[in-house]
């Protein structure tokens, strides 16, 4: 069985004689205050409008707001999709190819496709049309030897 205890004291906003009342009055105000200031910091750090955006959107968003954070980011997976393309193409030369010929076929396919599109991206990016690209930080997180990796054209 629950009991519930009576509260031993009257709160300070029911006893209007005493000065209490101004000072709970004003600890409500402060507090709503806050809340208020709360409220919008947590709406203004939401920012949901994400799940309203296309994924082409979300793309151009990253793009525009730190492009060279975006191209070393798509710098790596262009890294990862040619050295999985360059086993492919070596799995394919040595005749192991024919084991699971359309699966591996697949994949090449894609990653084909994929490095096409992360190409075009690149040249977007250098050429600068979402913002100047930072060649030191970019330098510094590929690595000197990684950049020279794919020719310029």
């Amino acid at each position: 069985t629950e009991t519930t205890a009576a509260p031993s004291e009257p709160s300070p906003k029911a006893t209007p004689s005493s000065g209490t009342t101004i000072a709970a009055a004003k600890d409500d105000k402060a507090d709503s205050k806050n809340f208020a200031k709360q409220w919008m910091a947590s709406y203004a750090e939401a920012d949901n409008d994400d799940e309203l955006l296309s994924p082409e959107e979300l793309l151009e968003r990253e793009r525009k707001k730190d492009p060279t954070a975006r191209y070393v980011k798509i710098r790596r997976q262009l890294d990862e999709l040619m050295k999985v393309t360059k086993a492919l193409k070596e799995k394919k030369k040595h005749g192991s190819f024919k084991q699971n010929i359309s699966a591996d076929m697949q994949k090449q396919k894609e990653a084909n496709a994929k490095i096409s599109k992360i190409r075009t991206e690149l040249e977007l990016l250098e050429q600068g049309k979402y913002g100047k690209l930072d060649q030191s930080r970019i330098d510094g997180e590929l690595g000197l030897a990684a950049s020279s990796g794919v020719p310029a054209e």
